[in-house]
């Protein structure tokens, strides 16, 4: 991976733009999305450019930078589409380390901006090292018409109750509790009734997870001899696993399924100490490499009386955690 993604934080922060043509226009229709105070500089401003000037979203100077027009700016875009005039910005960006993208220059510049589905707060954010923009897109309009318009209205709605939710324990209370309500229980509550439904489902939920006890210690084995063909159960498993227990021989593809907070542990001598791993009520996912779990294995479950199931192998093409999630949401929905 080049390019690290990251999501910065341009609150109040300025970001300076060099050109004011159709090049730039195209930048700066997503840039004016952020809560950032952005500077363009460019001689013969187009109508797009002047229009966002006059409606007060942009600060447009009909002139070219100077190096004091870059001081505490936290990025730069050299969108001249000309390379003498992108070559002089970029000189004054790097003078004054600020962080840099010449449009359509891999080379010369210090980030890429990735292909970007909007569903604020939720942002998808899709990128191909530059190597397929195109493709970068095609994929932006299969996620455009999956996720629904209202993953933004059902986010915000999350986010103002964080605070009432901290009643319940850290770890797995909490998570089944935002699982519910984002799995199926908000869209549809907020599909029945609006906001107001979607936020007493909010209310409901809560009570149901505090009055639940703690679950029981489970170890699902969830046999991965053939990697693409993951059933969605045994995805959902994955991502809600505590503990990935998993055979050397196990993909890295589906490694990457579970959820980065998870313990993975990986086997040693070709089996685990499941009983000791689950201690505790932990939820463990026993990934196998083959078809079956080790007998060994299953033996001393059934012994310590530790609740355990084995799922199928075969079923749907495997797809990634957000894939799945995005096939919940729409079936829930």
């Amino acid at each position: 991976m080049r390019h690290f993604p990251i999501f910065l934080d341009l609150r109040a922060r300025r970001v300076i733009v060099g050109g004011a043509g159709e090049c730039a226009l195209a930048k700066l229709r997503l840039l004016v999305k952020t809560e950032a105070q952005i500077v363009v500089f460019g001689h013969n401003a187009v109508e797009g450019v002047v229009a966002l000037a006059e409606a007060g979203q942009i600060a447009l100077h009909d002139r070219a930078p100077l190096l004091a027009d870059f001081a505490q700016a936290a990025l730069g875009y050299a969108a001249y589409d000309d390379d003498e005039a992108d070559a002089a910005f970029a000189a004054l960006a790097h003078g004054a380390g600020v962080l840099l993208n010449v449009v359509d220059n891999l080379e010369a510049s210090a980030f890429i901006t990735p292909a970007i589905v909007d569903r604020d707060p939720v942002v998808v954010a899709i990128g191909t090292e530059g190597a397929a923009p195109v493709l970068a897109r095609q994929i932006k309009a299969d996620l455009e018409q999956r996720l629904p318009e209202t993953l933004g209205r059902l986010a915000r709605l999350g986010q103002g109750f964080r605070a009432a939710a901290q009643v319940l324990a850290p770890g797995r209370a909490r998570r089944d509790f935002w699982a519910r309500f984002y799995g199926g229980a908000g869209d549809a509550a907020l599909a029945a009734g609006g906001t107001a439904a979607a936020q007493r489902q909010l209310g409901t939920l809560l009570r149901e997870v505090a009055r639940e006890a703690a679950p029981a210690a489970h170890v699902d084995f969830i046999p991965t001899s053939a990697p693409d063909l993951l059933t969605l159960r045994a995805q959902r498993k994955l991502h809600g696993a505590d503990i990935v227990v998993h055979d050397a021989g196990v993909a890295p593809e589906i490694l990457e399924l579970a959820r980065r907070e998870a313990q993975l542990v990986a086997v040693l001598h070709d089996k685990a100490d499941l009983v000791a791993l689950a201690a505790g009520g932990a939820q463990v996912a026993r990934l196998v490499a083959g078809d079956a779990p080790h007998p060994l294995e299953v033996a001393r479950l059934r012994n310590a009386g530790l609740s355990h199931s084995v799922l199928p192998s075969v079923g749907a093409p495997t797809q990634t955690g957000f894939s799945a999630e995005i096939h919940e949401v729409r079936r829930h929905g």
